[in-house]
């Protein structure tokens, strides 16, 4: 045994010219060979004795098609292991790289088994040719591209007409996600008389049927699937209907929706899901999926005699002004998404709308004045948004509305007294904004009034007596404002039915907030204490 070890440890003293060998202890140092083109630095504390390291060019190592020729070493004595990493620099010539790996996609390897492996920490310097790495055991490493780990296709899923072409992207990644960008891609189709495909990724539809569009660089590759309708075959739709909602289905898929059922492969679009038609036109446009993907295509516009449009949960992006000239539209119910930017003041186009249902989303900005065109609508919630600015007059002119839900956002400036005037309105919810001034003595007017939430605002002044006619009252919620004076006692009567025959949370005075306001301590409006618990919407009799 003492005889196998006995040329690693006879140091020859080249001074790192040639293959030669360096003497290291347990201090640590740097042992260089080939003029400097194998650097192998070892830490202090890495060997327990000293050891002679030698460096040899090999040839012997598993075939590979990303070996730089002339960059393999074989560092001694083999099979030493270090208490700590090591590192190793080695030299290689740029000009002999292999043909379609990038210079910056080089990397240390090493010999594991009979195959090539990467190292740790490994970096590539291409200003002085040198790769770079952290080793812990001695053997044979070389300079080899960095081998393709994934592909990237996209878009994964989609739909063509029979005729279209349509451009894939796919690009090669290593094992840490760097992108490769200079390898080759090659692009295949299971059939090709559904779909072919070019060298570019340029696919082009044939005939009606699925196919597999499938990009390979080395041996890793990813697929999408393709879906090709034939709207001209069909009559139930005009071509043009026929291929929005091919458009539409694109928009969503190439974003991951799964649960499209028999889109596009079936043969009438009438009979997809979430379609449904009337005359010839699709009428109605339904898809409630969890995590539904993507953002509103623009081509909803191209249905023109859409009724309906509901779609959720967890599109984003923002709504298409587009949407704005379907004038036949009489739903449209988009909350529960993931929807930012502006509500478009295209919708004041849509005067056969009777419900706008835009509630939890991301929507910015204010409340576009036009929407009091909407002289059908009945419903408008637009709660739970990042909405902001002062909400306008001009909503008094919805005539025929029931339920206006703004709460939740950051609206600002007074509640304007024109709101009095919508006489059918049954629910106002403006709490959770930063609504300012007086409750306007108007809203008395509002005679169907069932719920009246106004919570969490900076309202100050006294409560108008005039909201004591509201006798349809269910909820009354006045607290977290700056609200002072005495209740008035029909309004303290109110709160006290409500407080008796609903549940105690649908009468709130306080708290929070509101600590100017006071109940006088008289029999009158102990009477309207009607569960005897001293308080009236929990505001104590007699305070403060």
């Amino acid at each position: 045994m003492l005889l196998a070890l006995l040329p690693w440890l006879v140091s020859c003293g080249d001074g790192g010219t040639g293959p030669g060998n360096e003497r290291i202890g347990t201090e640590g140092g740097v042992a260089t060979f080939f003029g400097g083109s194998v650097t192998l630095t070892v830490p202090p504390d890495a060997l327990s004795d000293f050891v002679v390291f030698t460096a040899v060019r090999t040839d012997e190592v598993p075939d590979s098609d990303l070996l730089v020729s002339g960059s393999v070493y074989e560092i001694g004595p083999p099979g030493t292991q270090l208490a700590k990493p090591a590192s190793l620099t080695l030299s290689y010539d740029p000009g002999n790289a292999p043909a379609g790996v990038a210079e910056s996609e080089l990397r240390l390897h090493r010999v594991v088994g009979s195959a090539w492996g990467a190292t740790q920490n490994a970096s590539i310097d291409t200003n002085r040719h040198i790769a770079s790495g952290s080793i812990e055991g001695l053997g044979r490493f070389g300079v080899l591209g960095v081998s393709v780990y994934s592909v990237d296709l996209s878009p994964s899923f989609y739909a063509m007409g029979a005729g279209e072409t349509k451009q894939l992207s796919a690009v090669a990644r290593g094992p840490s996600g760097e992108l490769l960008a200079s390898r080759t891609v090659t692009w295949t189709s299971s059939d090709e008389d559904v779909a072919m495909v070019d060298s570019l990724g340029w696919a082009t539809a044939v005939g009606v049927g699925s196919a597999t569009i499938t990009a390979q660089a080395e041996n890793r590759s990813a697929s999408a699937s393709l879906s090709v309708h034939d709207c001209g075959a069909q009559a139930e739709l005009s071509e043009t209907e026929c291929r929005a909602l091919i458009d539409i289905y694109d928009d969503l898929t190439q974003w991951g929706w799964r649960d499209s059922h028999n889109w596009v492969s079936g043969p009438y679009p009438c009979e997809w899901r979430g379609v449904t038609c009337e005359n010839g036109s699709v009428s109605n446009f339904s898809i409630i999926s969890q995590n539904l993907p993507g953002s509103i295509s623009s081509s909803f516009a191209e249905l023109t005699n859409l009724e309906t449009l509901r779609l959720g949960y967890g599109l984003t992006g923002s709504i298409p002004f587009a949407l704005g000239s379907l004038f036949l539209l009489e739903e449209i119910h988009l909350g529960s998404n993931d929807l930012s930017g502006p509500i478009p003041p295209t919708f004041g186009q849509l005067t056969n709308l009777r419900l706008l249902n835009i509630y939890s989303n991301e929507l910015s900005g204010s409340i576009p004045s036009e929407l009091g065109n909407l002289s059908n609508l009945t419903h408008l919630r637009l709660n739970s948004n990042q909405l902001s600015g002062t909400l306008p007059s001009e909503l008094a002119n919805l005539t025929n509305l029931r339920d206006l839900q703004l709460l939740d956002n950051q609206l600002s400036g007074s509640i304007p007294p024109e709101l009095g005037e919508l006489a059918k309105l049954e629910s106002l919810s403006l709490g959770v904004n930063d609504f300012s001034g007086g409750i306007p003595k108007e809203l008395g007017n509002l005679l169907n009034l069932e719920v009246l939430a106004i919570r969490e605002n900076q309202l100050s002044g006294s409560i108008p007596a005039e909201l004591g006619n509201l006798s349809k009252l269910s909820l009354i919620q006045f607290h977290g404002n700056l609200l002072t004076g005495t209740v008035p006692l029909a309004v303290a009567r109110l709160g006290g039915v409500i407080q008796a025959n609903f549940s105690p949370l649908d009468c709130i005075f306080v708290p929070p907030g509101n600590t100017g306001l006071s109940i006088p301590d008289t029999q009158e409006f102990r009477d309207a204490d009607i569960d005897g618990d001293g308080k009236i919407c929990f505001l104590p009799i007699g305070s403060p």
